[in-house]
């Protein structure tokens, strides 16, 4: 028997708690849905591209040499993605990017 399962009693129980789980996947997901459609005209191929080298590389200058662009360029994509994400530094930016499904842990684009 697995000690990792939860442990609930009866079936009704059982089916109820299943239930409540995937009516809250169902709302993270619209939710998840709707920000990427509000967002999603905003950003484009370059952004992606910053985001996922960011997370992976973690600095800058890295980004600058992977992508291809000057350091005003890139801090340029990060105002903007600043702004639409409310967000005031590279970390939350990731942060927000990767919440919004847009690029993952790894850095690869969603």
């Amino acid at each position: 028997m697995n000690d990792d399962a939860i442990k609930i009693p009866s079936i009704k129980e059982q089916s109820f708690t299943l239930k409540n789980i995937a009516i809250y996947l169902e709302k993270c997901i619209s939710c998840r849905s709707e920000n990427m459609s509000f967002i999603g005209g905003e950003i484009d191929d370059t952004d992606k591209l910053i985001l996922s080298s960011l997370v992976r590389n973690g600095v800058r200058k890295a980004v600058m040499d992977e992508v291809g662009i000057s350091d005003r360029t890139l801090r340029n994509h990060l105002n903007k993605l600043g702004i639409l994400f409310d967000a005031d530094n590279d970390i939350k930016i990731i942060m927000t990017a990767i919440n919004l499904g847009i690029i993952d842990t790894h850095g690869n684009i969603l």
